[in-house]
C-alpha cells in the first residue's frame, strides 16, 4: 500500500533554513585507542559505544559531567568482575533511559588436563556494579580455545539486538542456517518460538518487537517484516522482507526501513505507521528516528554512487546535515562526516566522522 499524504511531500521539497535549530559538535575522542564507534544514546544524553586498538575492541560509556570513560575499566575494580572472569565487552554495548548498560563479555573457563576456553555472555553494568546474565542454557555457544585470539577466531553469531527501559534484553544467536531468538526478563532467559519470529532487528519500551516471520500464502512460503507483541503472541505484518535493511523501531509503533530494488538498481526508504499504513519515501532512505517525528537519513538516489549526502527531517523541513552542523567549513578539524546511528527524543545525533584525520565518535548538540 502506497499513501501519498500531504506532510510526506512536504518532506521531499521543503529545503529550506531550520531557523530555531542550530547544532553544536561534541567530539567523544578515543582516549588512547585508534578509533571509537557510537552504538546509543539515551534521552539523558549518555552515549554508549566501543572503541578499537590493536584488533582489540573497549566498551565505553560518555556523559557530559564525565566524558569518555572505558566501561571494562570501571567494571576491573570490581570484586564480580575477577569472579567471572569477564574481559571487555566485544560488540558495542546498548543503554536505557535508567543509564543502565548491556553488553557482550568474553567468560574464561580454566580446565585442568585440557586447554582454557572462552565463550560468550550477557553482562548487565549498574551504578557500578557489574552483573553476569549468562546466556540462554540451551544454546550452541561457540567456545574458543585459549591460544586463540577472539577478533581472529570469533563466528560473531552472538548478538545483543534491544535493551529497554522495562530491563528487557532481546538477543539472537546465528547457529548453523537458523537464528535463535530470546528475550531476557524478571532474571531468566525465554526463547522466543521461530514460529513467531525467526530473526530480530529491534524492540521498544513497550517491549514490542520488530522482527522475520516465515508466512505461508497460496502454498508459498516468504520472509515478513513483522511487529510482534509477545504478551498476547500476536503479529501485525508489514512488508515482504527482501532486501531490507536499517528496521528500526520507535515508541510509536513506527518502523523505518530501506529495501534494495533492482530494473533500475535502486534503493527505497519507507515510514510504516501502525494507523497510516506502509508510506512510500520515494528517493530517501531514513537511518534513524525518534519519537518526536525526526528523521536523518540520506539521498536514496545517491547511494549507490557511494556519496553520503546526509539529511534531517524536523517538523516537514528537510536540509542537508553539513550545512546544519557546519562540518564544512574550511577552518574545522571535521574532514568528513562518514555515518548518522541514532537520533534520540532531545534530537542529539551521534555520529562518526573523520576528526584531525582519525576515526571518532561525536555528537550533534541541537542548541536553542
Amino acid at each position: 500500500m502506497k499513501i501519498n499524504l500531504p506532510y510526506i511531500v512536504l518532506f521531499f521539497i521543503s529545503f529550506f533554513p531550520l531557523a530555531a535549530i542550530e547544532y553544536k559538535i561534541q567530539d567523544l575522542g578515543t582516549l588512547t585507542a585508534d578509533e571509537s564507534h557510537p552504538t546509543r544514546i539515551n534521552n539523558h544524553n549518555a552515549i554508549v559505544g566501543f572503541i578499537l586498538n590493536d584488533k582489540n575492541s573497549y566498551g565505553f560509556l560518555w556523559q557530559s559531567n564525565n566524558g569518555l570513560t572505558f566501561l571494562d575499566a570501571l567494571c576491573y575494580k570490581k570484586e564480580s568482575y575477577n569472579r567471572h572472569n569477564i574481559t571487555s565487552p566485544y560488540l558495542g554495548p546498548l543503554i536505557n533511559n535508567h543509564n543502565q548498560v548491556v553488553g557482550i563479555g568474553w567468560h574464561q573457563t580454566k580446565h585442568w588436563f585440557k586447554e582454557s576456553t572462552r565463550s560468550k555472555r550477557i553482562y548487565m553494568y549498574n551504578n557500578g556494579a557489574i552483573q553476569d546474565l549468562g546466556i540462554p542454557q540451551d544454546w550452541n555457544i561457540q567456545e574458543i580455545e585459549g591460544w586463540k585470539t577472539p577478533s581472529v577466531w570469533d563466528d560473531q553469531a552472538v548478538k545483543i539486538v534491544a535493551f529497554n527501559d522495562k530491563q528487557q534484553i532481546l538477543i539472537s544467536n546465528k547457529a548453523d542456517k537458523d537464528t535463535q531468538v530470546a528475550l531476557w526478563e524478571n532474571g531468566k532467559f525465554q526463547d522466543i518460538d521461530p514460529n513467531q519470529i525467526s530473526d530480530a532487528y529491534g524492540m521498544n519500551n513497550q517491549g514490542l518487537i520488530l522482527g522475520r516471520k516465515w508466512v505461508k500464502k497460496a502454498n508459498m512460503t516468504f520472509p515478513m517484516l513483522v511487529l510482534y507483541n509477545p504478551e498476547k503472541n500476536t503479529s501485525i505484518e508489514i512488508l515482504n522482507d527482501l532486501n531490507l535493511s536499517r528496521q528500526q523501531l520507535n515508541d510509536r509503533g513506527q518502523v523505518i526501513m530501506s529495501q534494495y530494488k533492482k530494473n533500475p538498481s535502486r534503493w527505497e526508504g519507507f515510514l510504516w505507521d501502525p494507523e497510516k499504513g506502509l508510506i512510500h519515501l520515494e528517493d530517501f532512505s531514513p537511518l534513524a528516528f525518534n519519537n518526536r517525528n525526526q528523521i536523518i537519513g540520506v539521498q536514496s538516489s545517491e547511494l549507490l554512487n557511494g556519496s553520503r549526502f546526509f539529511l534531517m527531517w524536523d517538523a516537514g523541513i528537510i536540509k542537508p546535515i553539513r550545512s546544519v552542523a557546519s562540518l564544512d567549513e574550511i577552518e574545522s578539524l571535521w574532514n568528513e562526516l562518514l555515518f548518522l546511528k541514532q537520533i534520540n527524543d532531545n534530537g542529539y545525533i551521534i555520529a562518526e566522522g573523520i576528526f584531525d584525520e582519525k576515526l571518532h565518535s561525536f555528537v550533534l548538540i541541537p542548541q536553542e
